[in-house]
């Protein structure tokens, strides 16, 4: 497999999903194209035709590096299958989910746009809104603005000049906690992933101290081991339809769900995290759920270069 990224870029993250027992990997990251010999340098491209196939792994549209049509390029003249075409990528921005996802019914998809410091100055705060770098994840540097004064403290910490705003949608559940979801998606098949439980909105899995809650691991067990039972038949529905039309060979996608059974999306696109670094005498019902998504992984790359 030939593993093709950017220098600069964001990737698919890929320690846990590539098996090293299956596959021999071959990374190539492209220079950035303001180098002369961009973007392969010295690489021959007629040593990288080895592969039987290629996965790109720029996954980030806002840290793609600049390199995105350069890895569509260099795709097409391997003439080898591609998974995850860097075609496919553009269109899975957080401010596109809108209209790619329009119309699903019992899925609720936040309002996002694209602005800088010296517009966000100008809006008035009239309803909570998240505010992100563009391309930064894991909560890193996301804050939720209330009013004026939130706007203020945020823009008085110099963020960059490239940000989102989204709109807040409340996915408290009844019993006062914060649940987010997330679903991997290997050829547009659902696989439930994991499940974060916190006390605040801003939840993440090292967050969420699952591994103190006996209770808390409980409920990610019953929603691995059976998570159309969990989200009910219109938000399973939902989550399918988002794998369908984000049509990637892998992605994900995080999100909630409303005590009405509707499915609030967060984010769904190609650099969703897997790993299984849990141990296994606390965390064993992921130990058993969470390898059939390499399996599928594996199953998709064999078929793809017709070893299957």
């Amino acid at each position: 497999m030939l593993l093709l990224g950017a220098v600069g870029g964001g990737h698919v993250p890929i320690r846990f999903l590539l098996d090293p027992r299956r596959f021999a990997a071959l990374s190539v990251s492209l220079l950035s194209p303001d180098q002369p010999d961009a973007p392969l340098g010295q690489v021959d491209i007629e040593a990288l035709r080895q592969a039987d196939v290629v996965f790109n792994t720029l996954g980030d549209v806002d840290h793609d590096g600049g390199q995105i049509a350069a890895a569509g390029a260099v795709c097409a003249r391997l003439g080898k299958p591609v998974l995850n075409p860097p075609s496919a990528i553009p269109r899975t921005g957080r401010d596109r989910a809108p209209e790619l996802f329009a119309g699903v019914p019992g899925l609720v998809t936040p309002s996002t746009r694209r602005t800088s410091p010296g517009n966000l100055a100008a809006l008035a705060i009239a309803e909570p809104l998240l505010v992100r770098p563009a391309g930064d994840h894991g909560g890193e540097n996301l804050v939720l603005m209330h009013d004026d004064a939130d706007k203020r403290a945020y823009l008085s910490t110099s963020p960059g000049e490239r940000l989102l705003l989204t709109a807040f949608h409340n996915f408290r559940s009844d019993d006062g906690l914060w649940r987010k979801y997330r679903l991997i998606f290997v050829d547009r098949q659902v696989y439930p992933y994991h499940l974060a439980i916190a006390d605040d909105w801003l939840v993440h899995y090292w967050r969420a101290d699952m591994g103190r809650s006996d209770g808390k691991r409980a409920e990610e067990a019953r929603f691995l081991a059976d998570w159309r039972g969990v989200f009910g038949a219109r938000a399973a529905a939902a989550v399918e339809e988002v794998a369908r039309r984000l049509d990637l060979d892998y992605g994900g996608m995080d999100c909630a769900l409303t005590p009405d059974g509707r499915v609030v999306l967060f984010e769904a696109n190609a650099c969703i995290l897997v790993h299984l670094d849990e141990p296994t005498a606390r965390f064993a019902y992921k130990h058993r759920y969470v390898p059939p998504i390499r399996e599928a992984f594996s199953r998709l790359v064999l078929s793809r270069a017709g070893r299957a």
